[in-house]
């Protein structure tokens, strides 16, 4: 291991062996927004060998305010998110692979662009997108990583097919609504939570990966966890994990 990842190589819980395992993973993240752009900052830091990127949107001024990784430029160049995150991030860690695809998202695309990721992370509250991740994930038997500022709050959880209702019946049963309300503070602190429960699975620490959903509100103090109990029956993606 390099001098790089040296202060990881001493943490315990990763060492030497769980370094090798993030070096050797595949990790998609679909979305660069605020959510989206801390986990790709914290994970290409990391040193997570192959991150592919989706977002099929150009940098605007308005990201500027909440993305880590876009500058004025990326705006005044009409860049789009994906190039501009590239480029970004390989000034942070030169040594690994990154892909964009700003495509519409897709099954067919994911399938021909992740078919060997080991994640699937999902800062994007878009229902259709997130269904198109929903299904994927459990056609694959992988686990997603969802974050996002929802109702104004901020809301991340991690999706296990088999183990946990499947993202699209929770959303629908908490019937939370996108307020395009985001303070770039909490966005932050979702997006680390995301990058943490992404580096437990890839060095095997499932066991530690909350299976709740975690809801923060850092103007109000309010940290709160919230067990998700059953699968639902009614749901075709969850019940193709049942039995």
């Amino acid at each position: 291991m390099t001098e790089r990842y040296s202060r990881q190589v001493f943490y315990r819980h990763i060492g030497e062996e769980g370094q090798r395992k993030i070096c050797n993973s595949h990790v998609a993240i679909i979305g660069l927004g605020a959510v989206g752009s801390v986990v790709a900052n914290h994970l290409a830091r990391a040193g997570v060998g192959r991150i592919t990127l989706f977002d099929p949107d150009y940098v605007r001024t308005i990201d500027l305010q909440h993305n880590l990784l876009f500058s004025k430029e990326d705006v005044q160049k009409g860049r789009l998110k994906v190039v501009a995150a590239k480029q970004s991030l390989n000034m942070i860690n030169s040594t690994i692979r990154i892909k964009g695809n700003e495509s519409k998202l897709s099954i067919e695309t994911l399938l021909h662009e992740t078919d060997d990721v080991s994640i699937l992370v999902v800062g994007n509250t878009n229902p259709e997108v997130i269904s198109v991740c929903n299904e994927f994930c459990f056609l694959k038997n992988i686990p997603l990583v969802f974050g996002g500022i929802i109702d104004g709050k901020g809301r991340q959880m991690s999706i296990f097919p088999g183990e946990t209702p499947c993202l699209n019946c929770v959303l629908q049963k908490y019937k939370w609504i996108d307020l395009k309300q985001n303070d770039f503070l909490t966005s932050d602190l979702i997006g680390s939570y995301q990058a943490m429960d992404v580096i437990k699975f890839l060095v095997e620490k499932n066991a530690v990966i909350r299976k709740q959903i975690l809801t923060m509100d850092p103007l109000n103090n309010i940290h709160e966890e919230m067990l998700i109990h059953e699968l639902q029956e009614r749901c075709a993606v969850c019940a193709s994990k049942q039995g």
